[in-house]
């Protein structure tokens, strides 16, 4: 039996559950359909656990060097399986606490992954919708490069690293961005050996050189490698230890670390069946309403190739329900953002270079 509805999500991150919460608020009657958990990435695999691990680590570099305060500690020990147990509970109580507040909005999640039987009707399992409108939130997933792939035990991407249970001696991070950079200061916090290489002349490539320039200094301080102007071309994994292969300044260097993280960007993941107009990266065209090709369809979050906020996410969902019954809204230009390394990093607008 085809449902009825006024509006169809997909994607239960936070610019797929902000668009349901205001077209509830608008007396609509709103289903998300959801593959793994609600939250999406940011409350599950990015934002939140990212800082919860950050926030632990902070308090242990704290704790560690609180001899210049005159208290002498003995930190020598790391219970990281209770660090992650701290962050997993972090994220489900979370979790748990937007699933309460979609209940109360009697917002209905369907589990499963959503599929386009034509421009009308979605399949999600069993179950078959036909809404007046759709919202396109899929987000992304963390890009896979020929060679370099995750295995999940060695080689891993910024999911599987976050549910390591164990502190490796070394930690080999490819990428210089956002992700690469968060995640090197933590692990150095608790004395891991770090490594970051970055294929451009900068670590965070849209940041002002300046930036760039200072949290180079500070991670060398923290002894954290930076190779800048480097690729990697090859891993060669032995049975518990991986040989990195890095081309810089037309030299070739062999380096052996305990584990690699995989950090050079996400890609779109597009809904099963999705027909509307692409752009060149593969992310969903919209115009300034989140309005796709498809008049019916809209499509907001990390799915339209923007910059990759939750906060933005949010804004956006916000502003596609307010289009689809009648209240204009448009892009927000201007957007603060914030990289959590040490030092904190925040900024909005154009940089100098731009």
């Amino acid at each position: 039996m085809v449902q009825q509805i006024d509006l169809l999500v997909l994607g239960g991150g936070p610019a797929g559950y902000s668009t349901a919460i205001r077209a509830s608020q608008l007396g609509k009657t709103v289903v998300v359909a959801e593959k793994d958990s609600i939250g999406g990435t940011c409350l599950n695999r990015g934002c939140i656990p990212t800082k919860a691990l950050l926030e632990s680590a902070q308090f242990y570099r704290g704790l560690a060097n609180a001899s210049k305060h005159g208290v002498a500690l003995d930190v020598s020990n790391v219970d990281y399986e209770r660090v992650v147990d701290n962050k997993d509970e972090t994220v489900r109580r979370l979790v748990n606490g937007l699933q309460f507040l979609l209940d109360k909005r009697e917002i209905k999640i369907v589990k499963g992954e959503a599929r386009f039987n034509s421009e009308n009707e979605i399949q999600i399992g069993e179950e078959v919708f036909r809404p007046n409108n759709i919202v396109v939130a899929t987000g992304t997933a963390p890009t896979v490069i020929p060679g370099l792939e995750p295995d999940g035990k060695l080689v891993l991407n910024s999911d599987q690293l976050l549910d390591q249970k164990t502190l490796p001696k070394s930690l080999f991070i490819v990428g210089g961005g956002v992700i690469g950079c968060e995640f090197a200061t933590i692990f150095a916090s608790y004395g891991v050996k770090v490594t970051i290489v970055e294929l451009m002349p900068q670590i965070l490539p849209p940041e002002d050189r300046e930036i760039s320039q200072v949290l180079t200094r500070e991670f060398k301080k923290r002894k954290i490698k930076v190779l800048t102007g480097a690729a990697v071309k090859s891993l060669i994994r032995g049975d518990d230890k991986v040989t990195v292969e890095v081309h810089q300044d037309s030299k070739v260097t062999e380096l052996e670390t305990d584990r690699v993280l995989i950090s050079v960007g996400r890609q779109a993941t597009l809904p099963d069946g999705f027909s509307g107009e692409l752009d060149s990266r593969g992310y969903i065209k919209v115009n300034n309403s989140f309005q796709t090709s498809i008049p019916h369809i809209y499509a907001v979050g990390d799915i339209i190739g923007g910059m990759q906020l939750a906060h933005l996410a949010f804004e956006e969902g916000w502003a596609a329900v307010n289009n689809i019954y009648g209240e204009k809204a448009r892009h927000k230009w201007f957007v603060p953002s914030c990289v959590y390394t040490d030092p904190e990093i925040g900024s909005v607008g154009l940089t100098e270079e731009q």
